[in-house]
């Protein structure tokens, strides 16, 4: 059971239909969460975090610090081992056309308030300058890669690449914000941080501080993953609410003012909240 408590509360619709609210800090009464490993989130002051396991995570927006609600996601695992270690062996550092090998600087400071993160100074010449990685999968498929970056000024920079498609130079200001770039592959996939003449609005050079790369199977990217991920399992005491056991419709309300209405059975008065829902950040969940 978390132990994130006692600073939400229970709801009820315009209608009066019986609910939950996770727009607060902490789970409303007849809500229980368990993950079985420690997970990230962002709080207001813009740091990552990481905590421990069965402790419900409450979510705050990477640009207004603003709460996005509690986040709920499906188990998940970072293909990439080490993710901050861009000066390890498993990464090479290439050129071609005149380009330069990009330098790499460590010791830097990085989203979560450690020095994990690393500086790159990239020079491509009338070619290229990048940091390229294979990176064995679990199965084919779409996957995401997705990145923390900044730049030590701020204009275009370098792009992303998986294999042979690119998502473009990527404009970068010095506050860190997290990228990604998604596309069906292989078993295995290069991911690449290339500067490139051949891409639109590539400069010259560029030198940004990265952190945190990520590889995992789907369109978008989950928070933050050091390993492995276990699932948020938010259970709803219903019958606290006065809900019979058996199907239910449930609106599911998240942080951009969307919603969705998903079936639910309630066994022995709980239900979990699914973790495939539109978007990981609910702030209600309400019968309907």
């Amino acid at each position: 059971m978390s132990s994130t408590l006692g600073l939400g509360f229970a709801l009820g619709g315009s209608d009066g239909a019986p609910g939950f609210d996770f727009s607060g800090d902490g789970l409303p009464a007849g809500a229980t969460l368990t993950r079985g490993s420690a997970g990230s989130t962002l709080g207001a002051d813009g740091v990552l975090r990481s905590v421990a396991a069965d402790v419900a995570r409450f979510d705050h927006d990477p640009t207004s610090g603003a709460k996005r609600g509690i986040l709920i996601e499906p188990a998940a695992t970072n293909a990439i081992s080490d993710p901050h270690g861009f000066g390890a062996t498993s990464w090479m550092r290439d050129q071609g056309g005149g380009g330069q090998l990009p330098v790499l600087t460590s010791g830097q400071a990085a989203p979560d308030g450690s020095t994990g993160a690393t500086r790159i100074d990239f020079a491509r010449g009338n070619g290229f300058s990048r940091l390229i990685r294979n990176v064995p999968l679990a199965a084919a498929g779409p996957h995401c890669f997705s990145i923390w970056l900044r730049a030590v000024a701020p204009g275009p920079a370098i792009a992303l690449r998986l294999d042979g498609a690119d998502g473009g130079t990527l404009s970068l200001d010095t506050g860190w914000r997290r990228f990604a770039f998604g596309v069906p592959v292989g078993s295995s996939v290069d991911v690449q941080l290339i500067l490139w003449s051949v891409i639109a609005a590539a400069p010259v050079t560029a030198s940004v501080f990265a952190w945190g790369a990520q590889i995992e199977p789907g369109t978008a990217p989950t928070s933050f993953i050091s390993g492995s991920r276990a699932a948020d399992v938010l259970t709803l005491d219903w019958r606290g609410l006065g809900v019979a056991d058996g199907s239910v419709a449930v609106r599911y309300d998240f942080d951009d003012g969307s919603s969705a209405v998903r079936a639910t059975t309630v066994t022995g008065g709980t239900a979990p909240v699914p973790t495939d829902l539109a978007r990981p950040w609910l702030r209600r969940a309400r019968r309907v």
